[in-house]
């Protein structure tokens, strides 16, 4: 991607992305920091995405875990409050029912299935997805990230790179 290519909007995101390092450690001691990227990559300001829920799928111990989901309904306070305040957000994301739901699914490890695509709708439809998109990325100890999230009704096929390594943001997140 050449930085002279860039259009308005790409730029945008790519600012506000640069700022997530800087923000996770402001927020060390914060109960799961994954809330607070996920949050941030589904903003309206950066990518716009309506649900989006993260997993973490260990193929050596054929299990899936639910790390983070997060709904822009449960969230219309300003952005800014969710780095700033971040108890408030933790305590928006603890009462979330689609939080509480992706932390609770733990099936067996998608990477390892032979018919992924099928383990992937059952996820989606688990989730109350209506138009399921999926990225995958690598995460340490050769486990896999997955986000499962609605894709926002815009088109977003220019931030569609930016967005697959946005996402591998998570992989410096302690889980909790």
């Amino acid at each position: 991607m050449n930085v002279y290519d860039l259009s308005k909007r790409q730029i945008a995101v790519v600012q506000r992305l640069t700022r997530i390092p800087r923000q996770l450690l402001d927020s060390y001691t914060y109960q799961n920091p994954a809330e607070l990227v996920l949050g941030e990559l589904c903003h309206q300001e950066c990518f716009n995405v309506t649900r989006a829920a993260f997993f973490v799928d260990n193929p050596d111990f054929d299990c899936v875990r639910g790390i983070a989901g997060y709904d822009v309904q449960d969230h219309t306070d300003s952005h800014e409050a969710c780095w700033i305040e971040r108890d408030a957000f933790g305590l928006r994301m603890r009462c979330s029912s689609f939080n509480k739901l992706v932390r609770s699914l733990a099936p067996q490890s998608i990477s390892r299935q032979e018919q992924r695509e099928y383990a992937l709708s059952a996820l989606a439809e688990q989730l109350d997805f209506r138009v399921p998109a999926v990225t995958f990325f690598e995460m340490p100890h050769e486990n896999k990230g997955l986000i499962v999230f609605e894709r926002p009704e815009e088109d977003i096929a220019e931030l569609e790179q930016l967005w697959e390594d946005a996402c591998s943001l998570l992989a410096f997140c302690p889980l909790a």
